[in-house]
C-alpha cells in the first residue's frame, strides 16, 4: 500500500496535515516525502508545475494538489472508513461552503491577528468570522455531527496552531468565554487519535512562532501598529516559510477608486453593483431593468436563484441549471438594498448568487454548481471517476484562486505590460490543459469550463471597450476556440447578457477620461 500512496509535503505545514488527518481517517497507509522547500524536489516540480508548492498526494502515479481538493478525492477513492462529507446533496454543500469559508474569511482574519500580536482591531475581526464558526457547531462535538468532516479537517489551524500561536506571542484570540463551543471542539479535535497522529509536536510549533516574529517586535518598537507596506512584508515572510506560499490570492490593492470599484464588483462581491439596464434579447424573454429589486424568471416554488444580471458568478449558476434542464424563479437582487431574504439565506457574506432548493440555500457559485450537480444526475457536470472530479476540481479553484484576479489586474491597468505578462502566464495553463478538446470537459461542458466563463466573454467585452489585448488569438488558439464555443453552446447563450451592454459598462467604468 506504501508504494500507491504518497505525499509530498513538510512536517508542520497545517494544509499538509489536513491532508494525512483524511488519510489516517481512512486508515489508509502512505509514504510521507519529506520536501525541502529551499530546494524543492524534481517530482514536486513534475507533479505540481502550477503551484510548484505542497501539499501534493500521488496516487497509483496519479498527483492531486490542493489539500481540500486532495481531501475530497480521499473521500472518493477510499469509500471505507467514515465519509469525510456527508451524503445528503445539502449538507454536502453546506459542509463546502464551511471550508470554504475557513479558508477565504477565517485564515486571513487569523493571520492578520497573529502578526500584528494581537492588535486589538485585528482580534476584533477576527472574532466576527469565528462568531459565524460558534455558531455553525450549534451543539455538536464536531461539524460533522459525532464525527469528523471536511470542515472540521479545514479548521484544523485554528484547533492547533492558533493555540501554539497564543502561547508564543502572549496573544489571545481564541477566548474561551467568548467561544466556548469552539474551544470545546477544538480540544475534541485535537485529541482524535487520527488527527493527533497527523499534528507536529506542540512545541516545535510554538518556538516556529517565537523566531519567526522576533523581528516583528522590532518593526514595532517606534508605533503601535504596522504600516501596510511592513504588514505585507510580515505576512509574505510567514506564508513564504510556514505554509511553501499557500495564500489567498486576492487582487491587487491600488489607491484608484475604480480598482476599489472592480475588487468589489466582481471578486468579492460576486456580482456587479452598477445599476446598468440589460436591454431584451431577441429569442429570449425580457430582461428587466436593474433597478428593478425583483424580477422573476422561470417561475416554480421548488428552485430559486437570487442573483444579479450581468454578474459572472450568478451566470455560473444560470448556466448548471439550464444545462441540467431545472425551471427556477430568478430574483433579481438590487444590491445598493438588499432584500431581506438574501440577507436572510446569506448572513455570512451577504452576496449573490444564492440558490435556494425546496427551502434550503446554498451560497458561493461553484459551491452550488456542485450542488446542482449533486441533486440533479441527469448531464454530470464532473468526471465520474475520483481522479477526474479531483482534476476539475482543482482546474475551476486555479481559475477563480489565480486567472480571473490576474484578469482583473490586466483589466484595470488598461493593459499594461507586466499586468498582461501575468495574466497570460496563467492563462498558458488552461491553453495547455484544454489539449485538443472543444470544452475542459472534453465533447461537454464541465465545472471547468463553468468556472472559466468571465474569460470566455466577460474579458472579450472588457478588451473590446478599453482596447486591449490580453487574450490574444495567436498565443492562445486553443482557448480562444474554447471561448467560441463555449458562450455558442445554448445553454450558456441564454443566461449571458447582452455584450454590448457589459461593453458600455467597462467604457463607463474603466474608459479613459
Amino acid at each position: 500500500m506504501a508504494n500507491e500512496v504518497k505525499l509530498y509535503g513538510v512536517h508542520g505545514s497545517p494544509f499538509v496535515v489536513r491532508v494525512k488527518i483524511a488519510l489516517n481517517l481512512k486508515g489508509i497507509k502512505y509514504e510521507f516525502v519529506e520536501e525541502d522547500l529551499s530546494n524543492k524536489s524534481a517530482d514536486l516540480l513534475k507533479y505540481n508545475p502550477v503551484y510548484k508548492k505542497v501539499p501534493v498526494l500521488v496516487h497509483n502515479g496519479n498527483p492531486i494538489t490542493e489539500s481540500l481538493v486532495i481531501v475530497e478525492y480521499v473521500d472518493d477513492a477510499w469509500k471505507g472508513g467514515a465519509p469525510i462529507l456527508p451524503r445528503d446533496h445539502y449538507q454536502k454543500a453546506q459542509a463546502r461552503f464551511w471550508a470554504k469559508f475557513v479558508d477565504d474569511k477565517c485564515m486571513p482574519a487569523l493571520f492578520k491577528a497573529i502578526v500584528s500580536h494581537g492588535e486589538e482591531q485585528a482580534v476584533a475581526e477576527v472574532n466576527e468570522q469565528l462568531q459565524f464558526l460558534e455558531n455553525e457547531l450549534k451543539g455538536s462535538k464536531f461539524f460533522g455531527g459525532d464525527n469528523i468532516n471536511l470542515v472540521d479537517i479545514s479548521g484544523t489551524f485554528i484547533a492547533f496552531w492558533v493555540g501554539a500561536a497564543e502561547e508564543a506571542l502572549g496573544i489571545k484570540v481564541l477566548n474561551k468565554e467568548k467561544f466556548p463551543k469552539l474551544a470545546e471542539w477544538s480540544d475534541n479535535y485535537i485529541n482524535c487519535q487520527a488527527v493527533k497522529d497527523g499534528l507536529p509536536l506542540r512545541e516545535n510549533v510554538v518556538t516556529f512562532f517565537k523566531n519567526r516574529f522576533e523581528y516583528v517586535d522590532d518593526a514595532w518598537k517606534q508605533v503601535p501598529v504596522l504600516p501596510q507596506d511592513a504588514y505585507g512584508k510580515a505576512r509574505a515572510r510567514f506564508w513564504a516559510k510556514f505554509v511553501d506560499d499557500k495564500r489567498t490570492t486576492l487582487p491587487s490593492h491600488r489607491t484608484s477608486s475604480y480598482t476599489t470599484t472592480v475588487t468589489l464588483l466582481f471578486y468579492i462581491n460576486e456580482s456587479s453593483t452598477q445599476e446598468t439596464q440589460f436591454t431584451h434579447k431577441p429569442g429570449s424573454e425580457p430582461r428587466s431593468e436593474i433597478s428593478n429589486p425583483r424580477v422573476h424568471r422561470k417561475m416554480t416554488n421548488e428552485v430559486t436563484l437570487h442573483s444579479f444580471r450581468g454578474s459572472p458568478f450568478g451566470c455560473r449558476v444560470e448556466i448548471a441549471l439550464n444545462l441540467k434542464g431545472i425551471k427556477y424563479e430568478f430574483i433579481q437582487e438590487n444590491l445598493s438594498e438588499k432584500g431581506p431574504e438574501l440577507l436572510k439565506y446569506n448572513p455570512v457574506y451577504k452576496k449573490i448568487p444564492v440558490l435556494v432548493h425546496n427551502g434550503n440555500p446554498i451560497s458561493e457559485s461553484l459551491v452550488i454548481v456542485e450542488y446542482v450537480n449533486d441533486a440533479w444526475e441527469q448531464v454530470p457536470l464532473l468526471p465520474q471517476d475520483a481522479y477526474g472530479k479531483a482534476q476539475a476540481r482543482f482546474w475551476a479553484k486555479f481559475t477563480d484562486d489565480k486567472c480571473i484576479p490576474a484578469i482583473f489586474k490586466a483589466v484595470t491597468s488598461h493593459g499594461e505590460e507586466q499586468a498582461v505578462a501575468e495574466a497570460q502566464e496563467q492563462l498558458q495553463f488552461l491553453e495547455n490543459e484544454l489539449k485538443d478538446n472543444k470544452f475542459f470537459g472534453g465533447d461537454n461542458i464541465n465545472l471547468v469550463d463553468i468556472s472559466a466563463g468571465y474569460i470566455s466573454f466577460w474579458l472579450g467585452a472588457a478588451e473590446e471597450a478599453l482596447g486591449i489585448n490580453v487574450l490574444n488569438k495567436d498565443k492562445f488558439p486553443k482557448l480562444t476556440e474554447w471561448c467560441d464555443n463555449y458562450i455558442n453552446c445554448q445553454a450558456v447563450k441564454d443566461c449571458l447578457p447582452p455584450r454590448d451592454a457589459v461593453v458600455g459598462f467597462y467604457k463607463m467604468r474603466f474608459g479613459k477620461a
